[in-house]
């Protein structure tokens, strides 16, 4: 009897782990929000965000906020935030699916006409 409970316990224990493993999104939600957000840190700071809806698999609505070495969570009635998701949603969209060339470290070469 006390094999059988050991082989349940490791065989939940393994079930857990692989879909954690197969459905990281799931285990990813914002539990808290931060309500203040200062303006000059979004501009500066935020890459990207992402949009948690309040529901089953995450409880509560949310803004992720990415930066280069972590997230946050903020409140999506954040005033600061909202100005700050409109800004980018119509500044992506005036871009449309155009693309910036990049330099590949080849400089531009100005014609000198010698004298």
């Amino acid at each position: 009897m006390n094999l059988t409970i050991l082989l349940i316990m490791f065989g939940t224990v393994i079930a857990q782990s692989i879909s954690e493993a197969m459905f990281p999104i799931l285990y990813d939600c914002c539990t808290e929000v931060a309500h203040h957000i200062p303006r000059r840190w979004l501009r500066r700071n935020v890459l990207m965000f992402e949009i948690q809806k309040g529901g089953d698999l995450c409880k509560i609505p949310a803004v992720i906020l990415y930066t280069r070495h972590k997230k946050l969570c903020a409140s999506p009635q954040n005033r600061n935030v909202k100005k700050w998701m409109k800004q980018k949603v119509e500044s992506h969209e005036k871009m449309g699916h155009q693309t910036r060339k990049k330099n590949k470290g080849k400089k531009r070469r100005k014609n000198m006409k010698e004298h």
